[in-house]
């Protein structure tokens, strides 16, 4: 058994070694561009939407630089699970060490999980939820947006609505918000909602005249939209329901559908955690309950077609001006804050449920 320990200790040694090495001779080889910026992400869950933050930079022509630290490149070079996406950063065209003259540095002591402990947002600065980072790894381009074309009358959302972990957000003290599976169960019961159950049938309904309808597309129990076709599907529509995710109400599906002018139907505790907060009428359709909800369904498809296409453009405006790799990377730019919050989920919620304990 100790001997075993031991071969296992000197292979997991090489293994790392290589991987150290092997990643930071790559780097060296990559071409460095005008704009530079060094993000210490030591402290910081190697993540998601910290794969998105830092390829915000990249898309906007910086040279990313991170830490020249063995066990954080280890990290990254795991890919299962959650660690699948702190790999694709090891994939982006990123540097490692300290530049000599950066445009930017974001320091360890700046860079922080605690996304709900922000105090004073004119000198902290919390990193918007952004799209699913497949997005942005893959290159998916969002599609031409006409603002004037006219779209499906309806409401739509596609997600995992799976129970197992869309139900306990509603059981949380800290966000108040309704479940995604509950107000999933409470669309479905209702005469305006619409079951589909394959690709083909939603391309039929969207060709077709049918409108005023709600469609719910959970992806564990009926199937999923190539991810290449999201977009394609969002665009169609002129209304998304937005249901909190997980752990945290936020969800990058929202802002997928946000991105190509779609309306957010939203709860108004979610509705409040952007920033600026969404408003009622202007960029959103907000409600506060279910069965608010309901009625709100039938008073939103009688809406002048000149109302829904000027709350698409506040919508598309809110998205470039507030949630865009381009707009996040300008506000750190332009302002020296004190604290960046990157967002983590779970992670996040332990620290915001401290405070509370």
């Amino acid at each position: 058994m100790v001997l075993y320990k031991f071969r296992r200790n000197i292979r997991n040694s090489i293994i790392e070694n290589f991987q150290y090495y092997w990643n930071i001779l790559k780097s060296r080889r990559i071409k460095s561009y005008e704009k530079s910026v060094f993000i210490d992400v030591q402290d910081i869950m190697l993540n998601r939407y910290l794969y998105n933050f830092i390829k915000f930079f990249l898309l906007n022509g910086y040279t990313v630089y991170l830490p020249k630290d063995k066990k954080m490149i280890n990290i990254l070079s795991r890919k299962k699970g959650e660690f699948r996406y702190g790999s694709w950063i090891l994939k982006e065209k990123v540097k490692f060490g300290k530049p000599k003259s950066p445009n930017l540095i974001l320091s360890r002591f700046q860079l922080s999980n605690d996304y709900f402990g922000i105090t004073n947002h004119s000198n902290e600065f919390q990193v918007p939820m952004s799209e699913y980072p497949a997005f942005y790894f893959h290159g998916i381009k969002t599609p031409l947006i006409d603002l004037n074309k006219k779209r499906k009358n309806s409401v739509f959302m596609s997600g995992n609505i799976d129970t197992t972990y869309y139900c306990d957000i509603s059981k949380s003290k800290v966000f108040n918000v309704l479940s995604r599976r509950e107000v999933a169960d409470f669309v479905m019961k209702q005469k305006y909602y619409l079951e589909v159950d394959s690709l083909e049938g939603l391309k039929e309904y969207i060709k077709s005249d049918s409108e005023h309808e709600v469609l719910l597309i959970d992806t564990k129990e009926k199937f999923r939209i190539p991810i290449k076709d999201l977009k394609s599907i969002l665009i169609q529509f002129n209304f998304y329901l937005a249901l909190p995710g997980v752990v945290i109400p936020q969800s990058h599906n929202l802002i997928e559908a946000m991105s190509v002018g779609c309306i957010p139907v939203i709860q108004k505790k979610y509705a409040c955690l952007f920033t600026p907060p969404l408003t009622q009428m202007e960029n959103a359709i907000i409600y506060t309950n279910l069965e608010e909800l309901d009625s709100l369904f039938l008073r939103i498809f009688q809406l002048k077609e000149t109302i829904i296409a000027s709350m698409q453009q506040s919508v598309y405006e809110y998205y470039r001006m507030y949630l865009s790799p381009k707009s996040v990377v300008s506000k750190i730019e332009n302002n020296e804050f004190s604290k960046i919050y990157i967002q983590a989920e779970w992670k996040s919620l332990e620290l915001l449920n401290r405070k509370f304990c």
